[in-house]
C-alpha cells in the first residue's frame, strides 16, 4: 500500500499544474505562580469577559499555584512565589508579590499577557488543595450542556462578537532545519519504527489493474473544447510503512516542491518527483517532548509565500496540544518556526479537554486552524464527549515577521469540522468558514476586525433548506466502502466538510455524504460539491454519484483557477476494484450544477486493510 501525489497538467494555457492528494491508493515552559491566601484555592474572573481561570496548591505548600503558559524571566518583588518548571524541577524566579497588585504585576511579570490579564479579580471558590483535584476551569458560556449530536444542537448565537475569545502568545517555540533534520535522523534511524501507533478519527456520534468500465478513464475528453485535464507527472509519494493507523494521507504543492504528510512521515519532493528528504512526524516535532502526534495537515500559502503544518498531539490526555510549523522562506527543506499550544492548561485527569482532527485555511490577513473539541473524564478509559469546535488564528503579517506571534482563539459550541477557506482574493480582510448546519445545509461563520480587536461570527449565514435533499452524516462504525481482494470493506468516516476555497468573491466547498437518508437506507457514498455567495446563497451545487450504489466516491478535495474552472479529486471504490484515485472537473461556462463523469486517474494495486481492537 502507498501513498503519493501524482500532477495533473490541466492542458489549457489557462491552468497551471496542479497536486491532487490521493487518500488510499497513492495514498510552556510552563510556569507556576504560588500566590499566599487564606482561601485553599481561588479563581481569576477578567472584566473583559475572559473564562475563569482556576487556582489550586501544585506544589503542596498550601499556598495557591496559577499555572500560565509561557515563559517567565527572573523578576524581584516580594509576598509570592514565582516557579519556572524546567523539566521536574521548580525553580524558584521570584517571590513577594502582593494578591492586590495581582492585575498588575502579572502583566508586568508576563510581557504579552496584559490583554488578558489586565482587569482580573481574585475571588474564593472553594477546591481540594492538591494537585490533580482541582476543578476544572467552567466551561464557556454555552458549552456546559451540549447534545451529542452537533447537528442537532439549539441555534444559541446572536451575530455580535463571541465572549468567548482569549489571547495568548505561542507556549514553547523552537526553531528547525527540515533537511538537516533528515539527514540526522537517517542517521541514527535506518529503519521505521516498527510500533503500530492508532488513532480512531474520532466524530460526534456517541461513541492490481482497473477492469475495463468500473472506472473509466476516458474523462478528460467527455467536455470536449480546450479543457482537458490530463497527466503530466506520475510519481510516487510517501510509502506507507505500516507503523500507523491510520495513515492520515495530506500533502501540498508550492511553485517548487511537494510537501506530503502522514502519520508516520513529512517527505519533500520536487514537482518531478525527487525525494529531497523525508523526517519521521515524531522527529519533525520531537523538540516539544509529546507523546504521540498525529494528523498533520500541510498546505503551502501563496499569498505569503510560506508552508504551514498543523499536527495534533497527546490525544485524549491532559497534555493535548496544537502544533504549528511555518517555513521561513518557499523552500519547505530550510528553516521552520516551531510552536506547541496546550489547549488547556488547567487539565486535570478526571476532567479535561483535548483536541482531534485540524482544518487549515488563511487569507491574506490571518492564517487559522479549526480543531474538534472534546471533554474526557478518564485517560485510561479513553472517555470522551464532544463539545464544538475551537479557532486558532494568528495574524500572519505579524507572525512572519517576528518569528513568534499572538494567536486569538474562539469556541464555537457544538458545531463540528469548521473549516477555514483557502483564499486566493488578496485583499480580503475577512476569513469565512463552512460547516453543516445540518444534514440539509451548511453555515458560514467569518473572522474579522483590527489585530487586538478580532471578532468571530459564528453564524454569518446559512444555506436555505429549499430543494435539498437530505443526506445522513454517518452509518456509525459499518465499512461500507467495497474492495477487490479482501470480503473487509474500508471506513467511510462521516460527512464533514473537506475543503473550502475562496476565490473570485465566490465559495467553492467539498465534502462526502451518506445517501438516502436514514441508516438503515444508505445504500452509497457520494462526493457532494457547493458554490456559494458569501451570504450563503447557493449559485449550483451537485454530486459525484452511482445512484445504484455499486461505486462509492469519498474523501475529496477541490480546486478552482483564476477562471472558475473547478477539478474536484476524490477515491471510489468498487467490489471488483481496489481503491483508486478518480477525479471530475467543470469549465467556467458548463451550465450551472455539470460535473464531468469520474475520470480514472490511478488505480489501486492492492486491498487496504488495517484492524484495531477498538
Amino acid at each position: 500500500m502507498t501513498s503519493g501525489f501524482s500532477k495533473l497538467r490541466l492542458l489549457a494555457n489557462r491552468w497551471k499544474s496542479i497536486i491532487i492528494p490521493t487518500f488510499f491508493t497513492l495514498l510552556a515552559a510552563l510556569a507556576v505562580v504560588a500566590i499566599a491566601a487564606e482561601a485553599p484555592a481561588s479563581s481569576l474572573t477578567s472584566a473583559t469577559e475572559a473564562p475563569p481561570i482556576t487556582l489550586s496548591d501544585l506544589d503542596g505548600d498550601g499556598d495557591l499555584d496559577l499555572l500560565v503558559d509561557a515563559p517567565l524571566g527572573k523578576a524581584q518583588t516580594q509576598a509570592v512565589d514565582v516557579y519556572s518548571n524546567d523539566g521536574n524541577r521548580m525553580t524558584p524566579l521570584a517571590s513577594g508579590l502582593a494578591k492586590r497588585d495581582l492585575d498588575t504585576e502579572l502583566a508586568d511579570l508576563l510581557p504579552g499577557y496584559s490583554r488578558l490579564i489586565a482587569g482580573m479579580e481574585v475571588s474564593k471558590v472553594p477546591t481540594e488543595n492538591q494537585l490533580g483535584q482541582a476543578p476544572l476551569p467552567p466551561l464557556p458560556p454555552g458549552m456546559e450542556e451540549l447534545a451529542s449530536d452537533p447537528l442537532a444542537a439549539p441555534e444559541r448565537y446572536d451575530d455580535s462578537s463571541s465572549s468567548l475569545r482569549d489571547d495568548y502568545p505561542l507556549v514553547r517555540t523552537h526553531t528547525i532545519h527540515f533537511a538537516a533534520m533528515s539527514d540526522r535522523v537517517s542517521e541514527a534511524n535506518p529503519g521505521p519504527d516498527e510500533t503500530v501507533r492508532r488513532h480512531r478519527l474520532l466524530s460526534i456520534s456517541k461513541m492490481g489493474g482497473l477492469p475495463e468500465g468500473d472506472f473509466a478513464p476516458t474523462g478528460p475528453s467527455l467536455l470536449g473544447g480546450d479543457f482537458k485535464p490530463g497527466m503530466r507527472d506520475h510519481f510516487l509519494g510517501v510509502i506507507d510503512n505500516h507503523t500507523a493507523i491510520p495513515a492520515d494521507t495530506h500533502g501540498a504543492v508550492g511553485p517548487e516542491h511537494l510537501m506530503v504528510a502522514l502519520n508516520t512521515e513529512i517527505a519533500v519532493q520536487t514537482r518531478e518527483g525527487e525525494l529531497l528528504s523525508k523526517v519521521g512526524l515524531s522527529d519533525f516535532w520531537g523538540g516539544f517532548d509529546h507523546g504521540f502526534v498525529f494528523d498533520p495537515k500541510v498546505v503551502y500559502d501563496h499569498l505569503a509565500k510560506r508552508w504551514v503544518l498543523f499536527t495534533i498531539a497527546d490525544v485524549n490526555t491532559t497534555k493535548s496540544a496544537v502544533l504549528i510549523g511555518l517555513s521561513k522562506t518557499s523552500n519547505p527543506n530550510g528553516e521552520w518556526d516551531m510552536a506547541s499550544i496546550r489547549v488547556h492548561p488547567m487539565s486535570v485527569k478526571t476532567n479535561y479537554l483535548y483536541a482531534d482532527y485540524p482544518s487549515v485555511g488563511y487569507n491574506g490577513k490571518w492564517l487559522a486552524a479549526s480543531v474538534n473539541m472534546y471533554k474526557g473524564t478518564n485517560e485510561v478509559a479513553g472517555t470522551k464527549e464532544f463539545v464544538g469546535s475551537r479557532i486558532y488564528a494568528f495574524h500572519k503579517p505579524d507572525y512572519i515577521r517576528n518569528d513568534r506571534a499572538f494567536y486569538t482563539q474562539f469556541d464555537d459550541p457544538g458545531y463540528f469540522t469548521v473549516v477555514p477557506a483557502t483564499t486566493h482574493d488578496a485583499a480580503d480582510t475577512n476569513l469565512l468558514f463552512v460547516t453543516e448546519n445540518s444534514t440539509r445545509a451548511l453555515r458560514i461563520s467569518a473572522l474579522s476586525g483590527k489585530v487586538g480587536q478580532e471578532h468571530y461570527t459564528p453564524k454569518f449565514a446559512a444555506t436555505p433548506l429549499r430543494d435539498i435533499v437530505p443526506w445522513e452524516f454517518s452509518i456509525g462504525k459499518t465499512n461500507i466502502s467495497p474492495q477487490k481482494g479482501n470480503a473487509k470493506n474500508i471506513f467511510g468516516n462521516d460527512s464533514r466538510m473537506h475543503a473550502l476555497i475562496k476565490r473570485n468573491g465566490k465559495l467553492w466547498a467539498a465534502h462526502h455524504v451518506f445517501l438516502p437518508e436514514g441508516v438503515t437506507n444508505v445504500n452509497r457514498t457520494a462526493v457532494q460539491w457547493w458554490n456559494l455567495e458569501t451570504n450563503a446563497t447557493i449559485i449550483q451545487r451537485g454530486y459525484i454519484q452511482d445512484t445504484n450504489g455499486v461505486k462509492q466516491y469519498t474523501f475529496p478535495s477541490i480546486a478552482v483557477n483564476k477562471n472558475n474552472d473547478v477539478l474536484i479529486g476524490y477515491s471510489g471504490f468498487t467490489k471488483d476494484t481496489y481503491a483508486s484515485a478518480l477525479y471530475s472537473y467543470r469549465k467556467a461556462d458548463d451550465p450551472l450544477g455539470e460535473m464531468s463523469k469520474p475520470a480514472l486517474f490511478k488505480a489501486g494495486v492492492a486491498p487496504y486493510v488495517k484492524l484495531r481492537a477498538d
